[in-house]
């Protein structure tokens, strides 16, 4: 895919994130996924950047209580969490500060997994 087509790609995908935050992770929205997987991993991360912040700035607190859905967001959001191979080596040695924000916002969204049953939450 084209750099502009990229951006344009991914301006739709922020506005969607933007509108329906927890939509984007439900099964029904499976093919948003897709689309994720002809962007470039910078493109990618952006994408996690704003998915997070759309969870943890919510002006209605996000409760995240199933195993299933805590498992495609961390799909979502895996440029910010783990290294990954397209992932140019530029971008592995971003700045600190760059760094540190993301690492924040990914603790913040710890924050709202949550689980009735103990048990449960060892899934989480």
């Amino acid at each position: 895919m084209d750099d502009e087509s990229a951006e344009l790609l991914v301006q739709l995908v922020e506005a969607v994130i933007s509108a329906l935050v927890m939509r984007v992770l439900q099964p029904e929205t499976e093919h948003f996924e897709e689309l994720l997987q002809f962007l470039k991993w910078p493109q990618r991360k952006t994408i996690a950047v704003r998915l997070v912040r759309g969870i943890v700035d919510a002006p209605v607190p996000v409760e995240i209580s199933d195993p299933k859905l805590v498992d495609r967001l961390l799909k979502f959001i895996a440029p910010l969490v783990k290294d990954s191979e397209d992932a140019p080596a530029t971008e592995l040695d971003h700045s600190k500060e760059e760094f540190e924000e993301e690492q924040r916002l990914v603790a913040r969204l710890i924050h709202f997994f949550r689980s009735p049953k103990p048990v449960r939450g060892c899934l989480l």
